[in-house]
């Protein structure tokens, strides 16, 4: 069983009507937003220093995703309802950048898009979002690391009833 909460429409601090609504309006709205978010997330520019090709073993490995990818992204979604329309909005935004070395070590996460590499750091430099090999790719039977960086997002929606959430 559907269950509903009892709305009221109110102008000039007059109450003009009143209205029940779905107690699950919000979050299917809230889904729906997320979904079409998803699409709107750009695909993942990542960037390593040394390059990918030419990584050296003990020498820590930089990652990162340009900054101007690293923003959140909003988008709202409605559906009508005998009381009106109701909208969500739902924004992801990202968190950590996650990279996954592929030799089967632990994953290194870092708070933030991480740190571009230049020339004018020089070798010293440092940044959160590192890592460094223990034993070369061709010691592996694929002679490859598949490695593999993602983000993760933090998903918050609001909706024109005043509630919010999170999803996962």
């Amino acid at each position: 069983t559907a269950k509903e909460t009892l709305f009221y429409k109110a102008c000039d601090n007059k109450i003009v009507g009143y209205q029940w609504i779905r107690t699950d309006t919000p979050t299917r709205v809230a889904q729906t937003a997320g979904s079409k978010v998803s699409k709107l997330v750009p695909t993942l520019l990542m960037r390593t220093a040394p390059a990918t090709d030419r990584m050296i073993v003990g020498v820590s490995t930089w990652f990162w995703v340009p900054r101007v990818a690293w923003k959140p992204i909003s988008v709202t979604a409605w559906i009508q309802t005998p009381g009106g329309p109701v909208s969500v909005t739902t924004t992801a935004t990202p968190n950590n950048l996650i990279y996954s070395p592929g030799d089967g070590r632990a994953s290194v996460s870092c708070a933030g898009p991480g740190r571009a590499w230049s020339a004018s750091l020089g070798d010293r430099a440092t940044t959160n979002c590192m890592y460094a090999y223990k034993s070369a790719s061709h010691t592996q039977a694929v002679r490859v690391y598949n490695t593999k960086m993602s983000i993760q997002w933090k998903v918050t929606w609001r909706s024109s009833l005043g509630l919010r959430g999170t999803l996962p």
